[in-house]
């Protein structure tokens, strides 16, 4: 079977978007055809694609709940070009959103998120401050520590001292 050559001046030369990008990729906005003047016009794959990235978006954030919205900026959130003022009144504001859709977060979080947002000039203030809460952790674990020993302690002396006076038939009552 022979097929027959097609001369350049009977089909317009042009880029396609699929051609050069592959199949699951996004389209190329314009379709450039190379005549003698040089043209390009709107790829309407390009245009469907930006209707449907567009349905989608709508779609998906419609999906999303407020307190996952609040939590991801509230996660994403740094100081840039923002005041220290600013900065945390951002961070404020972001917590104080998902309290209201009841997710509480912590102060300890919610410092922990300032520290991570703060840029490489508060280093040292990052370094110092993850110094001081890891410093007051540590106290609050043993200071829990000794006192649930001492709880302990405290029952298992109460224990001994009933199994002792049910023993000796002995009686903490002392009213007549």
């Amino acid at each position: 079977m022979e097929t027959e050559a097609l001369h350049s001046s009977d089909t317009p030369r042009h880029s396609s978007s699929t051609a050069l990008q592959g199949q699951n990729s996004t389209p190329l906005s314009n379709i450039q055809y190379f005549s003698k003047h040089d043209t390009s016009v709107p790829n309407p794959s390009f245009l469907l694609y930006k209707k449907q990235d567009k349905f989608l978006t709508s779609w998906l954030l419609s999906t999303v709940t407020d307190e996952i919205l609040h939590a991801s900026c509230l996660y994403s959130v740094n100081k840039a070009n923002l005041t220290v003022k600013e900065y945390l009144a951002k961070v404020k504001t972001l917590c104080d959103s998902l309290i209201a859709t009841g997710s509480p977060i912590s102060k300890q979080e919610q410092v922990s998120i300032i520290l991570a947002g703060l840029s490489m000039e508060y280093e040292s203030i990052r370094v110092l401050s993850t110094e001081m809460l890891i410093d007051c952790e540590t106290r609050q674990l043993a200071l829990l520590t000794e006192i649930l020993l001492q709880a302990n302690l405290a029952s298992y002396h109460q224990q001994a001292t009933d199994e002792n006076s049910t023993h000796t038939g002995t009686s903490h009552n002392y009213q007549q």
